[in-house]
């Protein structure tokens, strides 16, 4: 379960204040596809990283399957990310010296996987997402449809709980965007929470439920 509870976010910029999330509740649970939208600016994306244990909120809280992300320690959250949550975003943060399967691979650092057992989901999903005769190439040698599938293969490595994605077919063509969202629908049947921020109607067509954001608020469409 994904659990916001009164989540408040303010920045301040050349001394004003842009209040990005204003008192956020919301209530997932698994196996929930929920599409976001918004205007740019809404606060879509701080409530993805805020929801994702990498910003704190000034005020509120945030619980994955029972931890309150921001009432433990940075390496208790550290922990939960890695085992618990998939991030996929619209600009892939691949690293660029790594080759496909390695890139793949980073997600789990720091898990108590074995190498072996890691190295046979990887080579799973890149056969899924047809990248197998790719693994060795790096970022820079591939198609934008192909990062996305890499980038998507690395946030399923860990089987996490939580999907959070971030406009992931915003740079993509029909095809490749089908396959993101095909493979976003089939994580929630099996069980994942998947959150998708985006702007497209075809995307957001996907979810199961579209809620709209506005200034740092939620509603549902």
């Amino acid at each position: 379960m994904l659990k916001l509870d009164a989540v408040t976010k303010t920045y301040r910029q050349s001394g004003n204040e842009v209040h990005a999330l204003q008192s956020v509740n919301l209530k997932l649970e698994a196996g929930q596809f929920v599409a976001i939208r918004g205007p740019s600016g809404c606060g879509k994306s701080t409530l993805l990283l805020t929801a994702g244990g990498l910003l704190r909120p000034d005020h509120g809280s945030v619980e994955i399957d029972g931890t309150s992300l921001y009432h433990v320690s940075s390496a208790e959250r550290a922990a939960v990310r890695q085992e618990k949550i998939g991030f996929v975003f619209q600009q892939f943060h691949l690293i660029p010296y790594l080759s496909v399967l390695d890139n793949v691979l980073s997600a789990t650092i720091g898990t108590k996987q074995h190498l072996s057992e890691k190295k046979e989901r990887a080579e799973s999903l890149l056969k899924q997402f047809s990248m197998s005769h790719r693994r060795m190439h790096r970022p820079g040698q591939l198609s934008t449809g192909e990062k996305q599938r890499v980038a998507m293969a690395r946030a399923m490595l860990n089987h996490p709980s939580l999907i959070l994605a971030d406009e992931p077919t915003g740079n993509l063509d029909k095809e490749n965007a089908d396959v993101i969202l095909q493979q976003l629908r089939c994580l929630a049947r099996d069980g994942a929470i998947v959150v998708l921020v985006t702007h497209d109607d075809h995307a957001s067509a996907a979810a199961d439920d579209v809620i709209r954001m506005e200034a740092g608020s939620l509603m549902l469409e």
